[in-house]
């Protein structure tokens, strides 16, 4: 069985892809709705839902989807890294750190990174697929969130691995 994940943090990396020993296949760029925040060298997201504070215009996390093979096995790993309960509880613990959930994903297509930077990219149907958001029930992550506004990303993505993976992957012109 094979499983799309969105990722936008750490996990775009490809340095973290081949220590994680995980079979994901780049399928395409794509955005989420929600908010990204940082907390020490971790980016995480919280989706519309989950954030209680007002809503803004950039109000989008982008990332990559990712095709993860044989994902009865690995979701198992990948819960694991992300501190995540579900495979092994069979629901998502309120002192996990972050939740895997099922959400709209809108593929976008662009040629250039600059296309990219000037938001001129071309919005594809919107797919369903999981990713992992922050836990607002943890108390680490509800102090880093609610306590202070300089945490939050307004740009929308981890500049260095999102980046990195666009050098891959986008043609610079």
């Amino acid at each position: 069985m094979k499983q799309l994940i969105f990722m936008y943090n750490y996990m775009l990396s490809d340095k973290w892809q081949e220590k994680s020993k995980l079979p994901f296949t780049f399928i395409s760029f794509g955005y989420i709705e929600g908010k990204l925040y940082r907390i020490e060298d971790n980016y995480i997201a919280l989706d519309e839902f989950t954030s209680k504070k007002h809503k803004w215009s950039d109000d989008r996390i982008y990332g990559a989807f990712f095709l993860l093979d044989e994902a009865q096995f690995y979701m198992r790993t990948l819960d694991g890294i992300m501190g995540c309960s579900l495979t092994s509880l069979r629901k998502n613990h309120t002192m996990d750190y972050m939740h895997r959930q099922k959400v709209e994903v809108t593929p976008i297509h662009f040629d250039t990174i600059i296309d990219f930077a000037q938001l001129k990219y071309i919005e594809k149907e919107p797919v369903t697929c999981y990713t992992y958001v922050a836990n607002m029930d943890n108390k680490f992550i509800n102090k880093k969130v609610n306590n202070t506004y300089r945490n939050r990303i307004r740009c929308g993505y981890d500049e260095k691995c999102f980046i990195n993976l666009l050098l891959k992957y986008k043609k610079i012109t």
